[in-house]
């Protein structure tokens, strides 16, 4: 591992972790604080390429702490470290999209390491690509050309299916499917669908790994998962792996998914417009990693990622 010589701040109220964290980065360039509010004082000042925050603090939490954080400084590429009981902050972070990754306690140091690094990659990427970006904003902006974005609703029910489709087949061409089989299907024979809303009801182990798989497949349309329970550990797999844009507890009031599904389209359409906004391109690009194009038959394609998956070394 090459150590980066991007700037890393860590927040935590306990000096017996800063001082590990200290131990486990060291020779490296970063900053410590137990003071959430004199973190946010050093973002005015200085230049962080990677926040990492603790959940449990008494000025605020580490959610309240990277949202501010967030603002003063959104190229940052922002960290949580958290536990299993904490899942409503944990599903918090995923619907404000504060947070790259989530790391629970006790974690692991070589992980902790390589995820940190890449963090790094991703904020050094951004600003070597800012240039890059901003030229191709102008031609973009010139052009002022929208596609149609289509959505898959994925739920085993139907009545589900036929509600979520009529709240939206005015605007939009609207898919359904009662199956992962049938979703995998429709997904490679319509390339307008930009966003996916898949219920738990039908996910499990196969439908969670199928979310990483859509990403890794097609990169740009954004997943919604919707769900009766709350999972800690399925939540923090969903942002880690599948980087899902949104996780809707059930029940929630219409208006509420509405809008999430608006969102969705509209970041969609973003990284339509600027395809290095988005964080999973901007990941694959530092891992040298290319999406998946082969059609391969499900199964053995959900195999691959989780094998995949299993093999990272990072969070």
């Amino acid at each position: 591992m090459n150590t980066p010589k991007s700037k890393i701040l860590f927040v935590d109220d306990e000096p017996q972790i800063l001082e590990t964290l200290k131990l486990v980065f060291r020779g490296w360039n970063i900053k410590t604080t137990t003071s959430a509010k004199e973190a946010l004082k050093l973002l005015q000042s200085e230049t962080f390429s990677v926040i990492v925050s603790d959940q449990r603090m008494p000025e605020m939490t580490g959610v309240e702490f990277l949202k501010e954080a967030k603002a003063l400084s959104p190229k940052s590429v922002r960290i949580l470290l958290t536990g299993y009981s904490e899942l409503d902050n944990v599903i918090e972070s995923i619907n404000s999209g504060e947070v790259y990754r989530f790391i629970t306690k006790p974690w692991d140091n070589d992980k902790l390491k390589e995820t940190v690094e890449t963090a790094c990659k991703i904020a050094e990427l951004d600003a070597d690509l800012k240039e890059e970006v901003e030229k191709a904003k102008g031609k973009r902006d010139a052009k002022k050309v929208d596609s149609a974005v289509e959505i898959l609703f994925i739920d085993k029910l139907e009545s589900h299916l036929s509600g979520y489709k009529s709240l939206f087949e005015d605007a939009y061409t609207c898919h359904i499917a009662q199956t992962i089989e049938a979703a995998y299907e429709i997904l490679a024979e319509h390339k307008a669908i930009g966003v996916v809303a898949c219920d738990s009801t039908l996910a499990s182990s196969k439908g969670t790994i199928f979310l990483t798989a859509i990403r890794t497949m097609y990169p740009d349309v954004v997943t919604i998962f919707m769900s009766d329970s709350k999972d800690a550990q399925e939540a923090i797999r969903l942002i880690n792996d599948g980087q899902i844009f949104r996780y809707l507890v059930k029940p929630f009031p219409r208006d509420v998914f509405r809008q999430t599904i608006e969102d969705a389209i509209a970041k969609h359409k973003e990284y339509q417009h600027n395809p290095m906004s988005n964080l999973k391109r901007k990941e694959d690009e530092v891992m040298q990693a290319a999406p998946v194009k082969a059609q391969l038959p499900l199964n053995d394609f959900l195999a691959d990622i989780r094998s995949k998956v299993g093999a990272k070394k990072s969070y």
